[in-house]
């Protein structure tokens, strides 16, 4: 073979070797694609009975409040169910009245299932008849509440609790709850770390002298990191 056939040859390999890295790129650049791809495809499941919720990687989420709930509003019951003698007069009437959100978090979709949690313990509790939130809301409406509060004023709390008499349904208690929340944090080199604590408050007030007869609280420290 000539030195010119040689010096043609060459560039054609070259060619060739450039075309095949061109294909192995185009592969491995498809490969990533599809991964990428699949990555941004939304899967689901059905979870078993019993299998722990997941951990809300931002806020507070399902079972910071499941916890802080459930364990306030059971330590409040039992505390005040263990001071008081029922005098004959059967299970005590009780209006939850609602969640005040003071904490650095919007609850969303949480408050009403709070709600419903809240109303659950009351109903299991076993020694107090829990009135309906639908009740509770159409009286606030009907004695034109603005605030939970305009309850430890006698006249707004007498309006309250007619609407509700005339239900048959009179409330000797109003119980409602506080959310707060505390947050520390703290910058290293490759993390930023954050601490939340987590709050919950319920308070039972006499419903006829505005008077606060039992309150507890239960509380979580949640830790978030950023990488």
């Amino acid at each position: 073979m000539s030195t010119g056939d040689r010096g043609t040859q060459e560039p054609i390999q070259k060619s060739m070797k450039g075309s095949r890295n061109m294909h192995h790129i185009g592969v491995l650049a498809g490969a990533c694609a599809a991964a990428l791809l699949a990555g941004c495809i939304d899967t689901a499941r059905m979870k078993s009975p019993g299998e722990p919720g997941l951990v809300d990687q931002k806020k507070a989420g399902t079972v910071t409040y499941d916890i802080v709930v459930k364990e306030a509003v059971e330590k409040l019951l039992a505390k005040h169910h263990s001071k008081v003698v029922d005098g004959g007069q059967g299970k005590f009437w009780v209006a939850f009245i609602g969640i005040d959100n003071k904490s650095a978090e919007e609850m969303g979709d949480h408050e009403a299932a709070v709600y419903q949690r809240i109303g659950e313990v009351l109903v299991n509790a076993g020694y107090y008849r829990s009135i309906s939130m639908r009740f509770i809301n159409t009286a606030k409406r009907a004695a034109g509440l603005a605030d939970p509060e305009e309850l430890f004023l006698r006249e707004p709390r007498e309006r309250f609790i007619s609407v509700l008499q005339k239900e048959g349904q009179t409330p000797d208690y109003f119980i409602w709850g506080v959310l707060t929340s505390q947050t520390s944090k703290h910058s290293g080199v490759f993390t930023k770390t954050k601490e939340r604590r987590y709050r919950f408050d319920m308070e039972m007030v006499d419903a006829h002298t505005g008077e606060i007869v039992s309150q507890e609280s239960h509380e979580v420290d949640k830790e978030y990191v950023d990488w």
